[in-house]
């Protein structure tokens, strides 16, 4: 064998070796490769989904707890039945305490939620669905009130009814010219009441 020969037989292991390594170690690296960064892509999409949803889930919780505290709010201004007496009481004082008179006041029936609903229900089936609908967790009474007072007493007053520890809902006002400077003011509100009693059972006819 000559020196020609000898090269081109070196040669060709040398193409041999590298096709040998291309196609049994580079390309199945490759294949790898392409598979790894193909698994991290697919990760860090899960793991900015993942953030997205606990930041989403810490928003919805400071929602959830700043509504609490709304809700905690309100229902501390509403008063219970054994604390309606008190609530005249104090409403009483908080408006003389303002340089009005009261001429009058007179607090409503009581009018419990789905009433009106249940009285108007006939037939077995009408009344079961009466039956089974959920009340409000409220109920409210109407307060009809009559003072006396001047222009700037009654202005004052309705200022700082929007303080009252209670929660007092004017619907309408009317005022009246008395001898001046005194004016005649009637009040409508509605005041609403926590924990409403359930419906009471229907009675069992006998057959």
């Amino acid at each position: 064998m000559n020196s020609r020969e000898r090269m081109m037989l070196i040669i060709g292991i040398l193409l041999l070796g590298g096709v040998c390594l291309k196609f049994f170690v580079y390309d199945p690296q490759q294949v790898a490769y392409a598979d790894l960064e193909q698994t991290r892509d697919s990760a860090t999409t899960d793991l900015l989904r993942h953030q997205k949803i606990m930041l989403r889930s810490g928003q919805v919780r400071a929602q959830y707890r700043a509504l609490a505290g709304q809700l905690a709010t309100v229902e501390a201004k509403l008063p219970k039945d054994d604390e309606i007496p008190a609530l005249l009481t104090e409403m009483e004082q908080f408006t003389t305490t303002r340089g009005l008179r009261i001429i009058s006041i007179s607090p409503g029936e009581r009018q419990d939620p789905k009433a009106d609903d249940s009285k108007a229900a006939a037939g077995s089936k009408a009344a079961h669905t009466a039956s089974t609908t959920k009340a409000a967790p409220y109920a409210k009474m109407p307060l009809k009130m009559t003072v006396r007072g001047t222009f700037p007493e009654v202005v004052h007053y309705f200022h700082d009814l929007g303080n009252f520890p209670r929660l007092i809902v004017v619907d309408s006002i009317a005022v009246a010219p008395e001898k001046l400077p005194q004016l005649i003011v009637s009040m409508d509100a509605e005041i609403y009441i926590l924990d409403a009693p359930t419906a009471a059972p229907p009675t069992k006819v006998k057959p």
